[in-house]
């Protein structure tokens, strides 16, 4: 397991990465070529913020953020806790 500092690290890598492939493309997200590499981008970037819950900006403080983390907006827990629909 990696440290925490090092998973944040990694998310922001992420972050900046998917930032710059749609500023590329302009105002309407990615170029063609490069939205292979955008979605590869997202679903690393979903898996670190299960992994670390700490990545995932909430408005909720305190005791609260993990209530909102378990509700709709967000699925903190991943596949293991989120519905999958066929």
């Amino acid at each position: 397991m990696k440290r925490p500092m090092l998973i944040r690290q990694e998310y922001r890598y992420v972050c900046e990465e998917m930032r710059k492939l749609a500023a590329k493309g302009g105002y309407g997200g990615p170029l063609p070529k490069d939205v292979d590499l955008y979605c590869r981008l997202a679903a690393v970037k979903k898996t670190l913020e299960w992994v670390h819950s700490g990545l995932i900006k909430t408005q909720a403080k305190g005791a609260d953020r993990m209530n909102e983390l378990c509700g709709c907006k967000h699925y903190v827990h991943g596949p293991t806790f989120a519905e999958l629909y066929p």
